[in-house]
């Protein structure tokens, strides 16, 4: 089995994928395969072409929002989301050994990083520089001798990349959550049922040139009492200024009231691309 995730080594991403892996406890053998993808795109077209079963992808976070990165490849690429699963982030600010604080001049992170450690920024003031992701930035860090730069992750980057931790839990929030997808072909054997867990349903769609059309796309899942968690438009790309909106709802797609707002939805649309329906494993 290969298993992808976006970033180096030690990210949280490969975090995450460690603990839903322990989580779901798959059956996992000895020529099972790690995968790391520096490209979004490599990823997403791995999944969709089975060169890999699973993927584990970054979607949105507490502090700094949705991942629109992430998000711009749903309308481009085929596969089905098989759970969820929040991870805890608390950042910490990674330098050489022989660095301190007050010699600090630029930071390099994750553009998301860089959201959700803004007010660390502006009280030591420090030139933010947005990078690949955070585990590629410790990686640059310590492959070079800075007296004024630095990076942010997680605090087992220092023990991978031989860097020294200059300030712990810099997030402006504490309980700073980021939420992970996993996602792969439609065959959901391995994944766990949550006895009792509520399901959750993601999709997303392009709406027909009307009136008011967005009202009367969500209007069907107000009549069926179906609870709207998320909506949010992003760019298609490949005409100006038209959108397409990812939306998430509590249900199932075996529930009779999402197949009647689902019928209702499909009515005001030109296009409707239903990723599936999954539960939170904790």
């Amino acid at each position: 089995m290969k298993i992808g995730f976006f970033g180096l080594r030690g990210s949280y991403t490969n975090q995450a994928l460690n603990n839903i892996v322990n989580l779901l406890k798959l059956d996992l053998e000895d020529e099972t395969e790690y995968k790391s993808f520096e490209f979004l795109s490599k990823l997403f077209e791995s999944v969709e072409n089975k060169d890999i079963e699973l993927a584990v992808i970054p979607i949105e976070n507490s502090s700094g929002g949705g991942v629109s990165q992430v998000l711009d490849m749903f309308p481009k690429y085929n596969f089905s989301i098989l759970c969820e699963y929040f991870l805890p982030i608390n950042h910490v600010l990674l330098a050489k050994k022989y660095v301190n604080l007050n010699e600090i001049k630029e930071v390099y992170s994750h553009p998301q990083s860089l959201v959700q450690t803004s007010i660390f920024f502006k009280k030591h003031n420090l030139k933010a520089v947005p990078y690949a992701d955070n585990a590629s930035c410790a990686k640059y860090i310590s492959e070079n001798n800075f007296l004024d730069k630095a990076s942010i992750g997680s605090e087992i980057l220092a023990d991978i990349y031989d860097l020294k931790i200059i300030k712990r839990d810099i997030q402006n929030f504490q309980k700073n959550v980021t939420r992970f997808l996993l996602i792969g072909v439609k065959d959901k054997k391995n994944i766990k049922k949550v006895k009792g867990g509520e399901y959750k349903t993601s999709l997303m769609f392009v709406t027909r040139d009307l009136p008011g059309v967005l009202y009367k796309c969500l209007g069907g899942f107000a009549t069926n009492n179906i609870s709207l968690t998320k909506i949010e438009s992003r760019p298609l790309g490949d005409k100006n200024f038209d959108y397409f909106f990812f939306l998430e709802f509590n249900g199932n797609l075996k529930d009779k009231g999402v197949e009647l707002a689902l019928e209702e939805l499909d009515f005001y649309t030109k296009e409707v691309k239903i990723f599936g329906s999954y539960q939170e494993i904790k």
